[in-house]
């Protein structure tokens, strides 16, 4: 592990804070969002306690959430192996992402950081040996060209903002490294509490530009809205409608299952397709 990235992380590999940290009314926002999301009942059965949290890419035989989960962080890592070196797991969420990587690199080779402590501890626990932190994607404290790869799973729209991020991606990676990640295209602008103006597009043809400005090479994009959330919303009506049934017709169960439909249909309209990427520095 090189000198820059230890001296940013804990040597006992408990969450730690960047010392430039600072919250912001998104970052709380999402915390608060996300952190009650992850400890639902209803999310943690779906995913089955794995510490997942994504919209899966769902192929034939594939009939669980955390199965799916999994399957859309190793079609990421596909066309990028071997994979080696130093991996940095940018908004790792409760550490399926962390949990994955370690089965192609030592735990020990893995920085995860995250803007929620909440999800970090969780996450810790996953993935026992690598490296955590709280700290913005978009002021990382890391020296540059300290990363051979770095994965990103469905939080680039979130951030302040996407081109910082790319940015500081860019800063962080070795000459040649990789960043695979995923990304949405949304038919509307949401509210600015959740993602900021700055993030949204009109037209795919915009996209690439994106990482180019940044300094990357052409990304290579894979259009999936079939196998990823398409897919993921019909799981999650079938889970939920079969744990209705189940719970019988509690409060608390109707509660989870109303609340899920109106999630399904909100995302159903708001997204407009989803996107995998990867690309590299030169």
């Amino acid at each position: 592990m090189s000198e820059s990235i230890r001296e940013s992380v804990s040597s006992s590999h408990q969450p730690t804070v960047s010392d430039n940290f600072k919250p912001t009314a998104l970052t709380e926002n999402l915390n608060r969002i996300y952190d009650q999301g992850f400890a639902s009942d209803f999310h943690e059965d779906f995913f089955r306690h794995s510490g997942f949290s994504n919209f899966g890419y769902w192929q034939p035989g594939i009939t669980e959430g955390d199965v799916a989960a999994e399957n859309l962080v190793l079609h990421l890592l596909k066309p990028l192996q071997p994979i080696q070196g130093q991996i940095l797991d940018v908004a790792c969420g409760q550490g399926g992402t962390t949990k994955t990587l370690a089965k192609f690199v030592p735990a020990e080779q893995i920085t995860a950081i995250n803007i929620s402590q909440q999800q970090l501890t969780a996450a810790a626990r996953h993935t026992p040996g690598a490296h955590f932190e709280q700290m913005s994607a978009t002021r990382m404290r890391f020296a540059d060209n300290s990363f051979d790869g770095i994965l990103c799973i469905e939080a680039i729209f979130h951030f302040e903002t996407r081109r910082r991020f790319l940015n500081e991606a860019f800063r962080v990676l070795k000459p040649g490294g990789w960043l695979a990640l995923t990304d949405v295209q949304f038919r509307v602008r949401t509210p600015a509490r959740i993602i900021p103006p700055a993030n949204h597009f009109h037209r795919l043809e915009q996209y690439p530009a994106f990482y180019t400005d940044a300094g990357f090479e052409q990304p290579l994009i894979e259009r999936a809205l079939k196998p990823t959330w398409a897919s993921c919303s019909k799981a999650l009506g079938l889970y939920g409608r079969k744990r209705r049934q189940h719970k019988g017709f509690k409060p608390e169960a109707m509660r989870e299952w109303v609340m899920n439909e109106m999630r399904c249909r909100l995302y159903d309209a708001v997204i407009q397709d989803y996107l995998l990427v990867w690309v590299r520095k030169p």
